[in-house]
């Protein structure tokens, strides 16, 4: 990451739906693509805020738990002649912590990451904010762009009490963000508004937001949108996919996560055309792969596959996949790149989403050490 006082933005638009199944996430063994069927639900595909014992061994993490909050949402459309318009988001401050300098007086990397569980009576909408600075004047009104990267995720909760409604109910979002060497400050907002013309509530039940230090090695995001589980489209593709890194020796650690969107109704999104009212479910999984100084591949590693079936309901999904660990004893090859394998399994088709318009990557991957 380039040395420099960044203010870095971490944006999830999430659409918390009012009614039937949720997106549940899945964990399979690593299975040949296409082999194996899910599995049962998983208490949680990976804690997006829960700083990865394997990376950076000895660094000392930012945690601050989430206080519980009930958080008045207002209208998130006003009517006007028949058409409807949203209304902007008003944000409420969840978490605001310090970073301290690195030890070195350098800029170091980190990955900023946000877990929320939240209760709504009503459909909603939730966006969430989070970046890290040094000036009060810059964290309390961040640019819209940010400055490195920015992440955006849409994911639509459902409320209730039932235990696949709860499961839905977990929002994750990471970014790769850097703090400069005299130390930062992090700040997580969240704004929700409900999907009608009436106010609403809405209450954060659980989470926690984090700061985790990283030695990064490379990092790839999906450049367009691509469409998976389609007559005349790919059942599967291999998506963001990093630069192959400089040398690099030892035990490495991959990471990544996918943005995904089915495709259903008579509505088109995307690169989504009208299909049926249904389903679709498609698996994930971390690619690891050891270059020769040709430029040739000579291993590969596969991540456990992760199962993730959206309805309708739902629409939008962020996957959070299980860090693949490398323990730096390949036999060929002192650089590495890591990617995404995505593979639709069943149902309408799956958009695979790309770098949004604020240049934040929706689907990532990244190696540290």
């Amino acid at each position: 990451m380039r040395a420099r006082a960044a203010v870095v933005a971490l944006v999830i638009a999430s659409a918390v739906a009012a009614c039937s199944a949720p997106a549940v996430p899945h964990a399979a063994p690593t299975a040949a693509a296409g082999g194996a069927t899910p599995s049962g639900v998983a208490t949680s595909p990976s804690d997006a805020a829960t700083p990865d014992p394997a990376s950076t061994p000895g660094a000392a993490p930012v945690v601050q738990p989430l206080d519980r909050l009930r958080i008045s949402s207002h209208a998130g459309y006003v009517t006007t002649n028949g058409v409807a318009h949203v209304v902007p988001g008003t944000f409420t401050t969840v978490a605001s912590f310090d970073v301290p300098a690195s030890a070195n007086g350098q800029p170091a990397a980190y990955v900023l990451g946000v877990r929320l569980v939240v209760r709504v009576p009503v459909e909603h909408a939730l966006s969430v904010v989070g970046w890290c600075d040094t000036t009060r004047a810059s964290y309390d009104h961040p640019h819209p762009y940010g400055l490195g990267q920015v992440l955006m995720s849409s994911q639509n909760p459902v409320p209730g009490n039932t235990k696949q409604e709860t499961a839905s109910r977990l929002l994750y979002g990471r970014a790769l963000v850097d703090v400069p060497g005299q130390g930062g400050h992090c700040v997580i907002r969240i704004s929700p508004r409900t999907e009608g013309t009436g106010a609403s509530w809405l209450e954060v039940v659980d989470g926690k937001a984090s700061a985790n230090p990283l030695d990064l090695v490379t990092r790839g995001d999906l450049p367009a949108r691509v469409l998976v589980g389609e007559a005349g489209f790919p059942q599967g593709a291999l998506v963001a996919q990093s630069p192959v890194s400089a040398v690099v020796t030892g035990a490495l650690v991959a990471h990544g996560e996918v943005e995904l969107t089915a495709c259903y109704g008579k509505g088109t999104y995307g690169l989504c055309k009208p299909t049926s009212f249904g389903a679709s479910t498609v698996w994930a999984r971390l690619v690891l792969q050891h270059l020769d100084d040709s430029g040739t591949v000579c291993a590969t590693s596969f991540g456990v596959q992760r199962w993730i079936s959206v309805t309708p309901f739902v629409h939008h999904a962020k996957l959070v996949l299980a860090p693949l660990r490398d323990p730096g004893t390949a036999d060929c090859g002192d650089r590495v790149r890591t990617s995404i394998q995505v593979q639709h399994t069943s149902g309408t088709a799956m958009e695979i989403e790309a770098t949004g318009n604020l240049k934040q990557p929706l689907t990532l991957s990244w190696v540290d050490r």
